[in-house]
């Protein structure tokens, strides 16, 4: 009987170690596999921005904004492409200045009024629309006190339904200086004056 006990006791240890082994082959394998693939990194996905028009978050290139701002910068790079006419006219408010209207098939799609030396700078503006509708704005402006280094100052003002959407002082966002456009507004004033025998009085005001 003692004998029948140790038989038994010693199949018992025999089997423990079997499955000891075997569950530490187990553990073995499952270390030796690669890990789950993890998703892609968030820097890789556009960020979420509120659109100042919906309020609703969306990405940058998604929202109403961008995708307007695209479409105005692709209508300007149309319009520079373009061959175009010119007209060039003067006239006179602190000093003389110079308006080039260009058009495309009768129609003026691009106003560049050059104002020349006023005190220590000097300002150029460029307005670009479509169908009578201003779309954008480029001001620059440059000068200096004498003796100093020259400075130069850029603006860029993207418009929808004459309101702006986008303002840019030195390619930096900003607050916009004129946020709404009418018939009073200079860029519409140089507009009417194409055919104006005056252009003095749309533009020194």
């Amino acid at each position: 009987m003692k004998r029948f006990f140790l038989l038994l006791a010693f199949s018992s240890f025999l089997i423990s170690c079997e499955q000891r082994t075997e569950s530490q082959k187990e553990a073995a394998v499952k270390e030796s596999q690669p890990a789950p693939a993890q998703p892609a990194a968030d820097a890789q996905v556009p960020p979420l921005t509120r659109d100042s028009s919906t309020g609703k978050m969306a990405t940058p290139a998604t929202t109403p904004t961008e995708q307007a701002v695209l479409a105005i910068r692709k209508e300007f790079a149309r319009i520079n492409s373009l061959r175009l006419k010119a007209k060039k006219r003067t006239f006179v408010c602190d000093a003389e200045n110079t308006i080039t209207y260009y058009t495309d098939n009768g129609k003026v799609v691009k106003i560049v009024l050059d104002w020349g030396f006023v005190g220590d700078g000097a300002s150029k503006y460029e307005y670009y629309y479509r169908d009578g509708k201003l779309l954008f704005t480029y001001k620059v402006h440059t000068g200096g006190p004498a003796g100093l280094p020259e400075t130069r100052n850029e603006e860029r003002t993207y418009v929808q339904n004459d309101k702006t959407i986008r303002y840019l002082k030195n390619q930096r966002a900003g607050a916009c200086p004129v946020c709404r456009f009418d018939a009073s507004s200079r860029e519409y004033e140089a507009l009417r004056a194409y055919t104006a025998a005056d252009v003095t009085p749309a533009l020194c005001k």
